[in-house]
């Protein structure tokens, strides 16, 4: 006689059921079934149905996030100037567009360069360094003919004396060598600063017209003066 256990009278196997209505396999209390999420999480989005208000869709950038290939807020596009920066050179020899930052030698050179040319921008280094080496240029010819002319007096050396006048017609030649482009640099710098060349003209106004080269050089640098830019 065959022992039965009188909780399965049919002799079913552990984990099957013979009734349809109950799942395939059983799984003990605690244990997952294949397929089954855990507790406390959620079946996965089912393909083509839509996301849960708050999440986003496949593809589609989050609140606040740029779409690809968009720039940032406040980022330029490629080829663009930085937002508020205006457009500028990092070529010395290129003078179509103004060199922030010139150093002494690079904002003489390009003064000079640029001797009559009156359209596109200068920056404030590029005004400034010709400011200073014309100020250092006839200080030392100045200090040098105050010498030879103080040696001439007393010595009476007819040398000294033609030196001093040599000299002299030296530092007139410069100073006229020196209108056209401190004239030009003037008016690119007005430009630099959206402003009209226009306003050079102060510097004839009595009394307040020497401040005009100071304040033409002060002037912050304007994005939109790009508009003064020769493209040809």
């Amino acid at each position: 006689m065959t022992w039965q256990d009188p909780n399965n009278p049919h002799g079913e196997q552990a984990g099957w059921s013979s009734d349809p209505r109950q799942p395939y396999e059983q799984t003990q209390y605690g244990q997952q079934s294949y397929g089954q999420p855990q507790h406390g999480q959620e079946w996965g989005p089912v393909p083509g149905s839509q996301p849960q208000y708050g999440q986003p869709q496949y593809g589609q950038p989050q609140y606040g996030q740029p779409q690809y290939g968009q720039p940032q807020y406040g980022q330029p596009y490629y080829g663009q100037a930085p937002y508020g920066r205006p457009e500028g050179t990092t070529d010395p020899n290129d003078l179509r567009l103004p060199l922030y930052g010139a150093t002494f030698g690079q904002g003489v050179a390009r003064y000079f360069k640029n001797y009559v040319n009156f359209s596109g921008r200068a920056s404030q280094s590029e005004y400034w360094w010709p400011v200073l080496m014309m100020l250092l240029a006839s200080t030392v010819i100045t200090i040098v003919l105050i010498v030879l002319a103080l040696v001439g007096e007393s010595t009476g050396a007819g040398g000294v004396a033609a030196l001093a006048g040599f000299l002299g017609i030296l530092l007139l030649v410069f100073a006229l060598a020196t209108i056209l482009p401190s004239i030009s640099v003037a008016v690119r710098r007005l430009h630099d600063a959206n402003q009209s060349g226009a306003w050079l003209l102060c510097i004839f106004i009595p009394f307040v017209g020497g401040l005009t080269s100071i304040v033409i050089g002060l002037l912050p640098s304007d994005p939109a003066g790009v508009q003064y830019d020769d493209r040809i």
